[in-house]
């Protein structure tokens, strides 16, 4: 439920006027060239192609960034200078989820046709190089439906105001977005069948849901977008082809039932954070004492950056600053001319009790917890850089302005009471907060 109201607060943010205004444009284009019947639909169908291909460049970055799981096997490079386990999850989400999604896909369309009584196909049955083309191209049409997600989201985001700010109204509004998403799909596709069009598109609208729901699980858009066009060129070709597709069919069902089996025996997608994140969080007042405990940790950090000619270890955050409220952790940023760390550092640190958890869904820094009877964060970044700059710059924002601190502590609080109460998922929720935080100082730097 976490991720479903974070989502459209994700999708609405960092997003230019310029990107906002491609994305509704396409979203309004696609749906009503979906429902074109003129003497002019062919044109109108190349408009839409060219959009989609555009779409590309304009829409697929946000969309990705705002769909990133930060605990994404892969692109939170956990398992760096680990190439088994770098291999296994490659197969996992690059092989075996692609292809157990296809049959969750045509499993679901057998099942919702035969509830629905539905026995049409818009597939030829002697389908040409076009009708491959078309069915690859197919993948496009995510762009359409995630561009109608963010468009009713940033309505939405306009009209309540200053209750977005409440989780219940944002993943209402995410809610909405998805429904009225997969019923414009499903709309998009009644044209094809020339009679049964409810069914069809009660049966589409299901599809583009679940598709939709893909996309939010997995927090790939690309790999959905791959799934789709691989279940249209499957059903392409078992539709064309005159050779026997049953066993390429229990193979693939196969598949999903050793991908069911993998998700029940890890019993999550495989984007859980490491046992350190999922530590609860205990929000107290400041102590003395963490000055004299981070001069302590830092000591030890020296010794291991030893044999660099440059390093700087500053203490961040909340128990950096004399007075607030603290979640009980040393933040400690580590600048190095070069953000890499040799193996040699790799064990040093290994033995001071600090586990790696890769970049923390923030590229550009490697990411340390220790859970011991003090408990430490460590982030290493490169000297000087963008992450370096915006650390310190946050720490002492909240040190010049006290209502800024005051305004930070009651919301950290506000997240731990609302249920955010592990250090993944209340990171997670506290990341906006930051954002607009330095969006204010940038403010008053240009003021």
């Amino acid at each position: 439920m976490n991720r479903w109201g974070q989502l459209p607060d994700r999708l609405v943010r960092n997003i230019g006027a310029w990107r906002i205004g491609y994305m509704m444009c396409f979203a309004i284009y696609a749906t009503i060239a979906n429902l074109d019947t003129s003497p002019n639909a062919a044109w109108v169908a190349w408009g839409y192609i060219l959009l989609s291909v555009f779409a590309l460049i304009v829409v697929l970055p946000h969309i990705r960034r705002a769909l990133f799981r930060t605990w994404d096997p892969l692109r939170s490079r956990m398992y760096v200078g680990k190439p088994v386990a770098l291999l296994k999850w490659r197969l996992y989400l690059y092989i075996l989820t692609p292809i157990a999604l296809i049959a969750l896909l045509e499993l679901f369309s057998i099942l919702e046709s035969l509830f629905l009584q539905f026995t049409q196909t818009n597939v030829s049955t002697k389908a040409g190089v076009m009708d491959y083309v078309i069915a690859l191209l197919a993948g496009l049409e995510e762009l359409w439906r995630w561009s109608m997600i963010g468009t009713v989201v940033i309505v939405c985001r306009w009209l309540t105001g200053d209750s977005w700010r409440h989780g219940r109204v944002r993943a209402a509004a995410f809610t909405i977005a998805v429904i009225l998403s997969s019923l414009a799909f499903g709309a998009g596709h009644i044209l094809e069948f020339s009679h049964s069009r409810l069914q069809a598109w009660y049966l589409f609208s299901g599809l583009g849901l679940l598709l939709a729901l893909m996309a939010v699980v997995t927090g790939r858009i690309l790999l959905v977008i791959a799934v789709h066009s691989g279940y249209d060129l499957w059903i392409t070709w078992v539709s064309s082809t005159s050779a026997p597709t049953e066993l390429w069919a229990l193979l693939m069902y196969g598949v999903l039932v050793l991908w069911i089996v993998v998700v029940a025996t890890r019993r999550h997608f495989g984007f859980r954070p490491p046992a350190p994140a999922l530590e609860s969080v205990i929000l107290s007042d400041l102590s003395a004492d963490w000055s004299d405990l981070f001069a302590i940790e830092r000591h030890a950090l020296h010794r291991v950056f030893a044999n660099r000619a440059m390093v700087h270890i500053r203490h961040i955050g909340a128990t950096a600053l004399p007075f607030g409220t603290a979640n009980g952790v040393i933040d400690i940023l580590v600048e190095l001319s070069r953000p890499r760390v040799t193996p040699e550092e790799h064990a040093q640190l290994k033995r001071l009790g600090y586990q790696f958890c890769g970049n923390a869904g923030i590229k550009g820094r490697l990411y340390w917890i220790k859970d011991d009877e003090v408990r430490c964060h460590l982030q290493i970044v490169k000297m000087g850089g963008r992450l370096a700059k915006t650390a310190v710059d946050f720490t002492n924002l909240l040190r010049s302005r006290d209502d800024l601190l005051q305004e930070y502590s009651f919301i950290k609080r506000r997240l731990v009471a609302q249920g955010f109460a592990d250090w993944a998922s209340y990171t997670e929720a506290k990341r906006p907060v930051v954002e607009d935080l330095l969006r204010r100082l940038r403010y008053r730097r240009t003021d």
